[in-house]
């Protein structure tokens, strides 16, 4: 009886240990009053803790608050590229969130060509031309009409 009082009072009073890993693990989940609670706690107790000032700029209601987390960040470590990306982002001078995506690569296929080709070969013909000027093969030219 006694032994499970003890692993209840370990598993629900988060120690400064694992308190990082609750945090993160509670803003991974969607739960970011919790994540910001937890990661709050651990700044207040351990204020040179890296991790914890970066997971909480992910758990905070403003970009002030964010912004405020991401220089802590820095101020500990300057060569954090996350942080320094974060702040540029919330400064504006990166990406933006949704980066427009670029244009679609240009279609190689030959039915999207929009000129007569050699069916030989695939080189775009003219109506003048009696031979393909790539493979030199006679081109055959039909016209079919319905009634």
């Amino acid at each position: 009886m006694a032994l499970n009082r003890v692993l209840f009072v370990m598993i629900t009073t988060p120690n400064f240990d694992n308190r990082l890993e609750l945090g993160i693990a509670a803003l991974k989940a969607g739960k970011r009053d919790e994540a910001r609670r937890l990661l709050l706690q651990l700044v207040e107790a351990e204020e040179h803790n890296e991790q914890a000032w970066l997971w909480l700029s992910g758990a905070v209601e403003t970009d002030e608050e964010r912004r405020i987390c991401l220089e802590n960040v820095l101020t500990l470590n300057p060569n954090q590229q996350t942080a320094r990306y974060g702040l540029e982002k919330l400064r504006g001078e990166g990406e933006t969130a949704v980066s427009p995506s670029p244009p679609p690569p240009a279609s190689n296929d030959i039915w999207d060509q929009s000129c007569d080709i050699c069916a030989y070969c695939a080189h775009p013909i003219t109506d003048a031309d009696k031979k393909c000027p790539r493979c030199n093969r006679r081109l055959y030219q039909r016209s079919f009409r319905y009634q």
